[in-house]
């Protein structure tokens, strides 16, 4: 099973990349906002919003984890390396595949904001 993490700043590839990944290994891509979408439109954007997103995004990664015939998934996501809630929750999917002892590869994708607001 390959679980792979694929972060970065906003702008700088990640659902190119994450696409790329996952049609070249056979998995499912989630990508950060997906969660976000299903639930923003019925309650709003506030803490809860992020809060049923997480759990649901968690409740992905413990079935995945727990289905040895499943291949794994990629998830792209933006780490706020100086935000100590998105260390946790980084140890908290951690701990998901952790526990199964599957490996868990992260990539980081780098780009200058002079390339990444060429997207715009």
């Amino acid at each position: 099973m390959k679980i792979i993490l694929i972060f970065g700043p906003q702008a700088v590839g990640k659902m190119t990349i994450g696409e790329k990944v996952g049609e070249s290994l056979g998995l499912p891509l989630l990508h950060n906002h997906v969660t976000l979408d299903a639930i923003w439109p019925y309650i709003g954007w506030n803490e809860r919003t992020f809060e049923l997103s997480n759990q649901l995004r968690m409740d992905i990664f413990q079935h995945i984890s727990q289905d040895t015939s499943h291949p794994g998934i990629v998830f792209i996501f933006v780490w706020g390396f100086d935000l100590l809630e998105d260390w946790n929750y980084i140890e908290e999917i951690k701990s998901v595949f952790d526990a199964e002892d599957h490996e868990i590869y992260f990539v980081e994708l780098q780009a200058s904001l002079k390339e990444r607001l060429k997207k715009k």
